[in-house]
């Protein structure tokens, strides 16, 4: 097959792949659309003041777009010493990466197409950089458990103050290790690269000694404001709907829920359901409004997530599948 040949090949194969993803993925979110517990949020807007909705949907969707810029500007962050890219660039690698997300077991394709929108020899690089920036926030949410869950066991669970000290001492010292670790990342780097199979590849990780404390600080707290975002959509989507619930109720109890879908394992098809039960699960210690806390989880799913799929079609054409020349 001649050069010129190949790169038609190469060509037509990348529009293919691009044209099936975004068939694919238009029609999996016209099908989510389909969700009773949306259909429940409908209803009971019905009932509820017009000017108090609009007002709660417009915030809910402002934040939505601020999470997802500090999401695209933390990724450029990451990459800039070794792909630079441009702001906006990062923001279109984002967004269609959510887009590609919901069709992927634990929305792995949101990350992993971001690499696509990099130069190819840069794309491992980038995998790292990714790496580097989950890490960051596993840590934030372990932090967040670590205080809200030993305070719900104390408060709700009847469990014994001791007990939930041990507890809270436990994922205190498991979460110390963690940053020792994000915060000494040459240390990372070295350990890596006494792993055998990894050691022909350890080039790669020389991106991790790049990242200086102050910047890791800098990712982190990016990483804060986008939990903080998160719980604020929950106090205004919720109080509009259970609005005899308190501040730091619905603070604490969607603490609880941010800190529990970290860590629980999911498909897309499933998401939904699964935040409407976490939902379910702790709001039942201070509301029997199961319906309407259904409705509020699946409003935040449908905004922070179907919402940017949705944009993020206009953007997966811009994926790098294969190196043309």
């Amino acid at each position: 097959m001649t050069e010129l040949s190949t790169a038609n090949y190469k060509t037509w194969l990348n529009w293919l792949i691009k044209l099936t993803l975004i068939a694919v993925t238009g029609i999996f979110i016209i099908h989510r659309l389909h969700n009773k517990d949306l259909g429940d949020f409908l209803k009971i807007i019905k009932n509820l003041d017009s000017g108090n909705v609009v007002f709660t949907l417009s915030i809910l969707t402002t934040l939505m777009l601020i999470n997802w810029i500090a999401e695209a500007y933390k990724w450029r962050m990451l990459v800039a010493d070794v792909a630079p890219i441009s702001m906006w660039t990062s923001v279109q690698s984002v967004f269609c990466g959510l887009s590609i997300g919901v069709i992927t077991p634990n929305r792995i394709g949101e990350y992993g197409s971001r690499v696509f929108f990099l130069r190819p020899k840069r794309r491992v690089y980038g995998l790292i950089a990714l790496a580097t920036g989950g890490l960051a926030h596993f840590i934030l949410t372990n932090v967040l458990a670590t205080i809200v869950v030993s305070f719900f066991l104390y408060q709700f669970k009847s469990v014994k103050a001791n007990v939930a000290v041990a507890l809270g001492i436990f994922f205190a010292v498991y979460t110390l290790l963690l940053l020792l670790l994000y915060f000494n990342m040459r240390l990372v780097q070295m350990l890596i690269g006494k792993i055998k199979f990894i050691n022909r590849y350890k080039h790669f990780f020389n991106i991790l000694s790049q990242y200086k404390r102050m910047f890791l600080l800098k990712v982190m707290v990016i990483d804060v404001f986008r939990i903080g975002i998160l719980i604020v959509q929950y106090y205004f989507i919720v109080h509009l709907l259970v609005p005899l619930l308190g501040f730091w109720q619905i603070t604490l109890m969607s603490s609880l829920i941010i800190s529990a879908q970290s860590v629980l394992p999911t498909v897309e098809v499933l998401d939904v359901g699964v935040r409407g039960a976490t939902s379910v699960y702790f709001f039942h210690f201070i509301t029997a409004q199961d319906v309407s806390i259904l409705a509020a989880a699946a409003v935040i799913w449908f905004v922070n997530l179907m919402i940017p799929a949705i944009i993020g079609l206009c953007f997966v054409y811009k994926l790098k599948l294969f190196h043309q020349n």
